[in-house]
């Protein structure tokens, strides 16, 4: 199935026609599905590959997230996936994970705890400051609250070289977005 994706994809009859969410993440998928998609490979990933950063770059910047945490396409999941073969698990991870195991899988419990115990240590780096407003996001009802994060994303991650630097950063921005989304799936 990844050969024949690839070869769509090389012959531009990738989804020409259709959603472009679902474009992007087909070609997330298939970067996943590479035999050398994991550590140094792609901390620097997006760098090197500018005809893919700039979709993620839109879609994360312009796509009003709302609609896009209900389309149900796991767009920051699979950014997710790209962090986690990127680097090992960091203290922060951990941290989350360890949420997880105590408490019933309840995305918007996680993302406040994880909002209200990290807040000092968030707002330090770029990454961490996007993963507190995305957690908050999550957390929220409230589409000021996650446009701000938005605007957040889009003023700490201007181009490729930020991209990925929170692809191999310490903060696991994307797990949170994607809990984030998965909050507000459950909610609609």
């Amino acid at each position: 199935a990844l050969q024949s994706l690839r070869a769509a994809a090389a012959a531009g009859t990738l989804g020409a026609d259709g959603c472009g969410v679902g474009r992007l993440c087909v070609h997330l998928l298939s970067v996943l599905g590479e035999d050398h998609a994991h550590g140094e490979a792609l901390q620097r990933f997006f760098v090197g590959h500018q005809e893919l950063a700039d979709p993620v770059l839109t879609m994360v910047h312009d796509a009003p997230w709302i609609p896009l945490f209900a389309s149900g396409w796991p767009v920051f999941g699979l950014l997710a996936q790209l962090r986690a073969r990127a680097r090992p698990a960091s203290q922060e991870e951990k941290l989350l994970a360890a949420a997880f195991g105590q408490t019933a899988f309840a995305p918007e419990t996680i993302l406040g705890d994880f909002a209200r115990v990290l807040h000092d240590m968030l707002a330090q780096t770029a990454d961490g400051r996007v993963a507190y407003a995305a957690a908050l996001a999550g957390e929220s009802k409230d589409p000021v609250v996650i446009q701000n994060a938005q605007q957040l994303l889009r003023a700490e991650l201007p181009n490729a070289a930020a991209l990925d630097s929170f692809v191999s950063g310490n903060w696991p921005v994307w797990s949170v977005l994607h809990l984030a989304a998965a909050a507000h799936a459950s909610s609609s």
